[in-house]
């Protein structure tokens, strides 16, 4: 007999964004592919631990010559909730952030892709 395989189903978010549940999802869907390790694409919310590895990140900053500002956010939850926000910074040039094991996602937006620093 074979090892024992246990899986946990999250039900996919309804119209209004939100689970049976009432979690909010957000940022791009899961597609069964990763970002290459050590980088986080340019926008949406990452779980952290799944999507992206705590570290510390470098963007060379806004994406679109157009909209000449990127920002990020780290935080502990994604209800969308202010209580949610732990910390957030926003620049019209190069970004470092650190996002901590104990955040639960990290946010960006605007914003050129971010890699690992170091």
């Amino acid at each position: 007999m074979g090892p024992t395989v246990t899986v946990t189903a999250t039900p996919p978010p309804g119209a209004d964004g939100t689970t049976p549940a009432g979690d909010t999802v957000s940022g791009p869907p899961d597609t069964g592919t990763a970002a290459p390790r050590g980088t986080i694409p340019g926008d949406g919310t990452f779980f952290v631990g799944k999507e992206v590895a705590p570290g510390t990140y470098r963007s060379d900053g806004p994406a679109d010559p157009n909209v000449p500002y990127c920002s990020w956010a780290r935080l502990k939850g994604t209800t969308g909730n202010p209580g949610d926000l732990l910390a957030a910074d926003g620049s019209k040039g190069p970004l470092t952030v650190t996002v901590l094991p104990s955040d639960v996602a990290f946010k960006t937006e605007g914003c050129k892709p971010w890699r690992r620093a170091g």
